[in-house]
């Protein structure tokens, strides 16, 4: 994770964050924007990736942080 690489908010289109301080600013934004919030997912595989709920299975399967394993 880069410190100095910003993402933008799944809530907020204007804001800007670091990678480090995604997940706080995502706890205060989802407070801050309860429509939106209504409206988005987390990920299961990292709970900084917020989608829409209509595109959470497709974020899912292509999710860069699932990992792929087997049961024994």
């Amino acid at each position: 994770m880069d410190p100095d690489n910003k993402v933008q908010c799944p809530y907020d289109p204007n804001h800007f964050i670091s990678e480090s301080r995604m997940q706080y600013h995502l706890a205060q934004c989802r407070l801050k924007n309860p429509k939106k919030a209504k409206q988005m997912a987390s990920c299961k595989y990292n709970a900084r990736h917020v989608v829409p709920h209509k595109d959470l299975q497709k974020h899912e399967d292509t999710c860069p942080d699932k990992t792929d394993f087997e049961p024994v």
